[in-house]
């Protein structure tokens, strides 16, 4: 029988079953972790956790719309292209982080960004009154240095 082998037996169908699911609670972890911080990110920048309506509809009316403005601001950020794509190094120098070198824009540095340039835009006296949109645009050009003030 198997259980006189005693000991070694028992060891390497551990190691046998820690070995051959590591890659799969690896896998299920990394899928976690984005669940994690999407989560903390529409708590940090969207207001998830802000919500000051009691019903159950109202509730889950809030959360979906924080979650919505999450992926809007991904969206603003991957859907220009590469010309136009703004640089996790000008990012962090614009926002005055010299300490932090993420391999990708994450959605909190995303949202610090854009209500940087935003309130600059706004607040500049050079700035031109235009349409929301068109001010991102102008924003993602003046990062990469491209200075076209043609209309978009």
């Amino acid at each position: 029988s198997q259980n006189l082998i005693g000991p070694f037996l028992f060891s390497q169908q551990i190691w046998h079953l820690i070995y051959h699911r590591l890659s799969h609670t690896i896998a299920h972890y990394r899928n976690r972790w984005q669940i994690e911080t999407a989560f903390r990110d529409a708590k940090q920048n969207f207001g998830f956790d802000k919500y000051q309506v009691k019903s159950r509809k109202s509730i889950n009316r809030f959360v979906q719309l924080s979650f919505v403005a999450a992926s809007l601001t991904k969206l603003i950020f991957t859907t220009h292209s590469q010309t136009e794509r703004v640089k996790v190094e000008d990012v962090c120098q614009q926002l005055g982080i010299h300490w932090y070198r993420p391999a990708k824009l994450t959605l909190g540095l995303c949202v610090a960004f854009l209500r940087l340039r935003i309130a600059q835009t706004l607040f500049s006296v050079s700035s031109k009154q235009k349409t929301n949109s068109q001010n991102i645009t102008q924003v993602f050009r003046q990062i990469n240095g491209t200075h076209s003030d043609k209309a978009t």
